[in-house]
């Protein structure tokens, strides 16, 4: 199960995706990602895992930077 939380700028979180991932492998972080994005998600600040290694190799992949 992959969970991502959003922390905004005055601290509250919200809950921004939920998805069945297989094993939380690298691809499935990627899916979840590319989705979020064609729902206007703009690309995180920071990202902050918990050691899962498919969401760190999301995160050394070429994450769209945010200028």
């Amino acid at each position: 199960m992959l969970v991502l939380v959003g922390v905004r700028a005055d601290g509250s979180k919200e809950l921004v995706a939920i998805k069945d991932g297989y094993r939380e492998s690298g691809e499935s972080w990627a899916d979840l990602m590319r989705d979020c994005a064609r729902r206007g998600m703009r690309a995180p600040v920071l990202a902050v895992g918990d050691g899962a290694l498919g969401f760190c190799f999301w995160a050394l992949a070429g994450v769209p930077r945010s200028s």
